[in-house]
């Protein structure tokens, strides 16, 4: 069948006359009862309520009073939660001696108290850097402070770290030079008040459908759009301006916008670059070598594109971006984040409605987990370990000194697991 459904299930939520049935609903029976819960997938954080029958989850609805999905849902928030049952998931502890040996179900205790021997042998043999933990970005922020707090508090070590490091830190670092913190600096919603959304190194439509969602809603009522995408995506159809730059030529091609913007007199008005933003002549400078013609030469994007897509953003009263993985995948994927980020401070496109930064997570709870701390070089709300007052104060709260040596990075405990200076991770 030639369709443009996505199965998102809202025809099975509305229909007027029960004729469409969630089809594990309909065999499990009514809920017992309802709990409010957030999806466990991407990162937009949709809530749902999770209908419960039998002490076992039947079927999920999305929340229509919600800020984040107002009642709409994706394929997999709506369907895809079988695998909290599946017979193949792991239910128990499982331990083994040695790494011959078979893994066996053993109780929570007991596994505890194998941990803890074990740990306390290898810091006894090996010093605390001996030992290392990677969180989990779909737990919770409680659990993901308890995870540095464990590792600093009771190990001795900063070799804390989460899958941020694979994919969104260069968000966190880019965004923490530019704008002081390192976070969206505005709301989804935003995107239904901007006159243009500028999408970079994402396709929301697949993604993070339910921001896709939005997106679209966004475009049928007017709001502009340029994608930035080496694919001719879906989303890239839709837009008004595609700019289908090399991949990897991020830092080039919003320098290159930067440089047009100067040059044609559309940045913000003196009061705000003056009041806003600081190092705008070394910004200048930076910039000034950075023509249309080289931008071209390193983006393979044509000159007339790069002049109309940088007029196009700095011309309408409000514009906002979102940016993904496509973007901060890459050995510059900081620079890159920086580079956008200096974009909007240059056009006065930062903290107001319908303006701003917003980057769309992996997971669920990426920012949390990096804003609890679970990172090497920073504790809660991105605080240096390199900062002897920061130090302090941790080790006042803690009740124990907070190790100063820096810890690992999550490539760099997997390196030191197969060269055996890290024995546990």
């Amino acid at each position: 069948m030639d369709s443009d459904c996505v199965s998102c299930g809202a025809c099975v939520n509305e229909c007027p006359v029960g004729a469409l049935e969630d089809r594990v609903e309909r065999s499990s029976g009514i809920p017992d009862k309802w709990v409010r819960t957030t999806c466990a997938f991407c990162g937009v954080g949709c809530q749902f309520d999770a209908g419960i029958k039998g002490g076992k989850l039947v079927t999920m609805v999305p929340a229509a009073d919600s800020p984040v999905n107002q009642g709409h849902a994706c394929v997999k928030g709506r369907f895809a939660s079988a695998y909290i049952h599946h017979a193949d998931r792991l239910k128990f502890p499982m331990i083994r001696e040695s790494i011959d040996d078979e893994l066996r179900q053993v109780s929570w205790d007991e596994a505890y108290s194998f941990i803890a021997q074990r740990w306390k042998q290898i810091k006894a043999e090996s010093g605390p850097h001996a030992i290392g933990s990677i969180t989990s970005s779909r737990s919770t922020n409680e659990l993901n402070y308890l995870g540095s707090k464990l590792m600093r508090a009771v190990i001795g070590t900063n070799n804390i770290d989460n899958c941020a490091r694979v994919c969104h830190s260069a968000t966190v670092k880019g965004m923490m030079t530019v704008f002081g913190a390192g976070a969206g600096t505005n709301s989804l919603d935003d995107i239904d008040h901007t006159d243009l959304l500028l999408v970079s190194g994402c396709n929301p439509i697949h993604g993070h459908p339910v921001t896709g969602s939005r997106i679209r809603r966004a475009r049928m009522r007017g709001m502009k759009m340029i994608v930035v995408d080496p694919k001719a995506t879906e989303l890239a159809q839709m837009a008004d301006i595609h700019v289908q730059l090399r991949p990897g030529t991020n830092v080039a091609l919003f320098q290159g916008l930067a440089h047009i913007i100067l040059r044609e007199n559309m940045q913000a008005d003196s009061q705000w670059l003056d009041t806003r933003t600081e190092n705008l002549a070394p910004f200048k400078a930076m910039v000034q070598d950075m023509t249309p013609e080289v931008c071209s030469e390193i983006t393979t994007v044509p000159v007339e594109t790069l002049e109309a897509a940088a007029i196009y953003y700095a011309s309408v009263p409000s514009a906002m971006a979102v940016h993904g993985l496509g973007m901060t995948e890459h050995s510059h994927g900081s620079e890159g984040v920086m580079a956008l980020s200096s974009l909007a401070l240059l056009t006065g496109n930062v903290g107001r409605k319908g303006t701003g930064i917003n980057p769309l997570r992996g997971q669920n709870n990426v920012q949390g987990s990096c804003d609890m701390g679970a990172l090497p070089n920073v504790y809660t709300n991105y605080q240096s370990v390199a900062d002897p007052e920061n130090r302090a104060a941790f080790s006042k709260v803690w009740g124990v000194e907070a190790p100063a040596e820096p810890g690992l990075t999550y490539p760099e405990m997997l390196r030191q697991v197969e060269s055996g200076n890290v024995r546990s991770l």
